[in-house]
């Protein structure tokens, strides 16, 4: 071989690892600011970008405590009020006279389903179609109560719970008016008194007071559960809104 061939051959082999180094040069992994074509933010931008960042995080503050504590102020006014109403059925007894305006507008509600009772019972005989106008007036609010329950809507139900049990108060000062029947009756004097005949049939009349008294006892104690549950509810709906503000002040810059 020539020198000027052995020369040639040097220069080759040389070039050689060159041109593999180039190649490794050219697979180093770029970054990814680099791949994107991302360019990164000035200072001087970035520097802006955080005040108007701070001003969106706390702007909803105000509101969102007022929304958060919107359910806690609904629930003590419902509260506050079933406690009035709940108070009102106690002072008020077996003694329908003594019944408050607001007490007289639910008997009013309650008479609605009352009459409907005695008109969807119409064909299962006397007995229960007198009885089914107590029954029904007391069976839609004890339905609607185990349908809140069902879903898991402990106010809804604690309502229609109290509800329940102001009917069934109702019922009691019905029944013990079964002797005297000086209760004013829809329909005038000739119309059946609905506990008279119904005590009478199984042999109770003299019973219709004690048995008014328990029917009233059961229904207060109904009352009693329904705002026990409220609060129970009230005090839940209270230490939700507390939790849900720490995250937001946390991310407070």
């Amino acid at each position: 071989m020539t020198r000027s061939a052995c020369g040639f051959a040097r220069s080759s082999s040389g070039a050689i690892p060159s041109a593999r180094s180039a190649a490794r040069i050219g697979a180093l992994p770029t970054s990814p600011s680099t791949r994107r074509g991302a360019q990164p933010l000035a200072p001087s931008t970035a520097a802006a970008a955080r005040p108007r960042l701070g001003r969106l995080r706390r702007r909803p503050e105000g509101s969102a405590n007022a929304v958060a504590f919107a359910p806690v102020a609904g629930r003590a006014l419902g509260l506050l009020v079933l406690a009035v109403l709940g108070w009102q059925v106690f002072a008020q007894g077996l003694d329908f006279f003594r019944a408050s305006a607001a007490l007289r507008f639910l008997h009013g509600v309650n008479l609605i389903f009352h009459e409907a009772g005695h008109t969807i019972f119409l064909l299962f005989g006397q007995f229960l179609h007198v009885l089914g106008g107590s029954a029904l007036q007391v069976i839609v609010p004890a339905g609607c109560a185990g349908y809140f329950l069902l879903h898991r809507q402990m106010a809804s139900f604690a309502v229609a719970l109290f509800w329940a049990g102001e009917s069934i108060t109702d019922v009691a000062v019905y029944m013990a008016d079964a002797q005297t029947r000086a209760l004013p009756l829809l329909g005038g004097d000739g119309v059946i008194h609905d506990w008279n005949y119904l005590l009478v049939a199984v042999g109770l009349l003299n019973w219709a007071g004690a048995l008014a008294t328990l029917t009233f006892g059961v229904g207060m104690l109904t009352i009693l559960a329904a705002l026990g549950l409220l609060v129970v509810d009230l005090l839940a709906a209270w230490n939700r809104p507390s939790a849900a503000r720490q995250p937001e002040s946390w991310r407070q810059p």
